[in-house]
C-alpha cells in the first residue's frame, strides 16, 4: 500500500492491513500518540483521501461528525487497506537559545531525557551555560507515559531496539544542531552528563525495563554509569549518567538532589518534580526520604483533550481581566493547545467563578449564581457530544473529562507530600521546591486554588524551572557526579502503592 505525505511529497509503502501509526513511525514521522496506539486518546488523528476511507468505532467515539466528514482518522486504528495520502501535523523542531559566546575549545553537555520533552544546555570549561536546546521526545508515538513504553518493548519483538533508536538517533541530531548553531566542532564536547526517570535510562542503554513495571518493581541497573562512546554511540567522547534511586525515583530526582545540595541540608527540604510523573525528595532531620507518585501525565498535558507539553503556541496562562478569559502562549504563537499551567489557571479561575465546584461537576447555566460567571458561561462555554467544554478559541477547550484527569494527578501529587511530611513527623517543611515540567510556568495562586498544594505551605514554596537539568550541569563537574553516587545509598524510599496510608490520602484529596 502506498502512503502519499502531503507536504513533503514523501512516500512510503505498508503492508495491507498494517495500522497506519506503525508505517509513520517506521519511517520516523513521529506523531503524538499518549495512549500508546491504544484508540483511547484521539489525538494521533490525520486527515486523510480520499476523505471516504473505513471509519472504525474508535474514530466515531472520538472525532467529531465535521472531523470525520473531512477525512480525519485515526492513525493507530486505520489498517491500510488502499493507498491513500495524508496531511502530517505540524512537525516541531526546538529552538536554539544561546546566552554567551565564548573562545572554548572543548564544551560539555547536559541532556535531561524526560518522558515528554528532551532538553540539553551547552556548557564551557568554567561551568557556565552558553545554549540551550529543547525538543519533544519523538517517543511520544509510543505513549505518554513510561508504562505504555515498557508495554510496547513487551508486546513487541523488536519494541526495544525500535525505542532505544530513537532516544539514541534523537540525542545525537540534538546535540549535533546545538554544537553546528552555536559554532563548535562536533568532536570538541569532551563530556556528556544524562539525567532521566529509571525506565528512560534502560531504553537509552537498551536494557529491559520491564522488571520496572511488576511488582517488586527491581530495574536491572541503578548504578552510575562512565561510558565511552564505543559503548554508547552518543556524540561526545565521554558519557556520564548519573545513578538512580529505584524503580519510579530515577537519575533526574538524584539530580535535583544533588542541585538542591539536600546532602548537607540544614533545613527541612522538600523538592517537587512534576512532569509526566511526580517524584519527590524530602531532606529532613538529617536524613532523606523519597517517593513517586502515579500523577500520570496529565500536568503535562498528555491526557487532556487539547493538551500539549511546552512548545510554542502552548496555552501556559490563563487570566479574568474584565469579565473575559484571557490567555498567554509560549512564544506569543497562535494557540495549539493548552499546558498543565494553563489548564490550572484556568481551572482556578472556573472554581472561583463557581462554574466548577469541589467535586470537579460542571454546572449547567442556571446553577451559576455570579454575574462574571454566568458571562464567561455565555461566552464560552458549550455541549459537545453530550459533553460541556469550556473553549478559550474554537481549537482550544477544556472538558469535564480533563477536568476528573487534574483531580487525579493533583491529588496523586499532593498525597505522596503528605506521605513524607508524616514519616518526617513535619506539617510544613522550611522549603519547598517545585521544579519539572510543570515549574517552568507555574502560578502558585492557582495551584493553592485547586488544592495541588496544601494553603499552609505558600509561604515556603519556590518555584525552579529545571533542577534536574541544572544538576545535571552541575555535575559536568567530576567532583559532583562522584557526590551523586552518594544519594543510591543514604536515600530512604518509600512505595506509596503499599504504605497504609496512601489510598485513604487519595481518596480524601480528590476535592478541589
Amino acid at each position: 500500500m502506498k502512503i502519499t505525505n502531503l507536504q513533503t511529497g514523501d512516500i512510503y509503502f505498508g503492508e495491507k492491513d498494517q495500522m497506519l501509526i506503525d508505517v509513520l513511525n517506521q519511517n520516523n514521522l513521529f506523531i503524538t500518540a499518549p495512549c500508546g496506539g491504544k484508540g483511547i486518546c484521539g489525538k494521533c488523528k490525520l486527515q486523510l483521501l480520499p476523505a471516504d476511507t473505513p471509519v472504525s468505532p474508535q474514530d466515531l467515539k472520538l472525532l467529531t461528525s465535521a472531523e470525520l466528514e473531512n477525512g480525519f482518522r485515526l492513525a493507530c486504528t486505520f489498517p491500510l487497506t488502499q493507498d491513500i495520502s495524508f496531511f502530517p501535523p505540524e512537525e516541531e523542531n526546538g529552538l536554539v537559545q544561546i546566552w554567551k559566546r565564548t573562545e572554548d575549545a572543548t564544551f560539555g553537555i547536559a541532556v535531561d531525557i524526560g518522558t515528554t520533552t528532551i532538553e540539553m544546555v551547552l556548557v564551557g570549561c568554567s561551568g557556565e551555560k552558553l545554549a540551550q536546546f529543547s525538543m519533544l521526545n519523538r517517543q511520544k508515538s509510543f505513549g505518554a507515559d513510561v508504562i505504555s513504553r515498557i508495554n510496547y518493548t513487551i508486546e513487541h519483538s523488536n519494541g526495544l531496539s525500535v525505542l532505544h533508536q530513537i532516544l539514541l538517533h534523537q540525542i545525537n541530531h540534538m546535540i549535533d544542531r546545538l554544537t553546528e548553531e552555536y559554532g563548535c566542532p562536533k568532536n570538541a564536547v569532551k563530556k556528556a552528563v544524562v539525567v532521566a526517570n529509571t525506565t528512560l535510562i534502560h531504553l537509552l542503554l537498551n536494557r529491559d525495563p520491564r522488571s520496572i513495571a511488576f511488582y517488586p518493581f527491581t530495574p536491572l541497573l541503578k548504578e552510575a554509569q562512565v561510558l565511552p562512546p564505543e559503548a554508547l554511540p552518543i556524540h561526545a567522547q565521554e558519557i556520564d549518567i548519573l545513578p538512580c534511586i529505584s524503580a519510579y525515583i530515577g537519575a533526574d530526582i538524584t539530580a535535583n538532589m544533588v542541585y538542591f545540595d539536600l546532602e548537607h541540608a540544614k533545613k527541612n527540604i522538600l523538592v517537587v518534580d512534576i512532569g509526566t510523573n511526580g517524584e519527590m525528595a524530602l531532606a529532613a532531620n538529617g536524613t532523606i526520604l523519597c517517593c513517586s507518585t502515579a500523577a500520570g501525565p496529565a500536568f503535562e498535558g498528555a491526557n487532556i483533550s487539547c493538551g500539549v507539553g511546552g512548545v510554542p503556541g502552548g496555552v501556559c496562562r490563563v487570566w479574568l481581566e474584565e469579565n473575559r478569559l484571557r490567555f498567554h502562549t509560549i512564544g506569543n504563537r497562535d494557540a495549539v493547545g493548552l499546558c498543565g499551567s494553563g489548564a490550572i489557571d484556568l481551572l482556578a479561575v472556573l472554581l472561583e467563578l463557581g462554574i466548577v465546584d469541589s467535586s470537579g461537576y460542571m454546572a449547567d447555566f442556571s446553577e451559576v449564581t455570579s454575574i462574571t460567571g454566568m458571562k464567561i458561561y455565555r461566552q464560552s462555554i458549550r455541549e459537545v457530544d453530550n459533553e460541556k467544554r469550556i473553549y478559550l478559541t474554537d481549537k482550544v477547550w477544556l472538558s469535564a473529562k480533563d477536568i476528573r484527569e487534574f483531580q487525579l494527578a493533583k491529588s496523586a501529587v499532593f498525597s505522596g507530600m503528605q506521605i513524607l511530611l508524616r514519616e518526617a513527623g513535619l506539617a510544613v517543611p522550611d522549603r519547598l521546591i517545585v521544579t519539572g515540567g510543570l515549574g517552568n510556568h507555574l502560578n502558585i495562586e492557582s495551584a493553592l486554588r485547586i488544592g495541588l498544594f496544601h494553603p499552609s505551605l505558600k509561604e515556603v514554596i519556590e518555584v525552579v524551572e529545571n533542577g534536574a537539568l541544572a544538576g545535571a550541569v552541575q555535575c559536568i563537574d567530576s567532583a559532583e557526579f562522584e557526590r551523586s553516587k552518594r544519594y543510591k545509598n543514604t536515600c530512604n524510599y518509600i512505595e506509596l502503592s503499599t504504605h497504609p496510608d496512601f489510598s485513604e490520602l487519595y481518596i480524601e484529596n480528590m476535592e478541589f
